[in-house]
């Protein structure tokens, strides 16, 4: 889970955030950056997999545990 408690006081409904989840950051249309707590390692690569079942589907063809 994403989260920054500092981030609802900065931001204004129907903003547009751009999500950096290799640095960890929510950087809002204004450009005020927040970081968040990293992602865990296989959380990352199931969301860049396009999902849980596309992850196992890449992983498993490659033999990869």
């Amino acid at each position: 889970m994403i989260e920054n408690l500092e981030l609802y006081a900065e931001v204004n409904v129907g903003e547009k955030l751009i999500i950096d989840l290799p640095n960890c950051k929510i950087i809002t249309e204004t450009l005020k950056e927040f970081q968040f707590v990293k992602i865990p390692e296989k959380i990352l690569q199931m969301i860049q997999n396009g999902g849980l079942v596309n992850f196992y589907k890449r992983y498993n063809q490659a033999g990869i545990h």
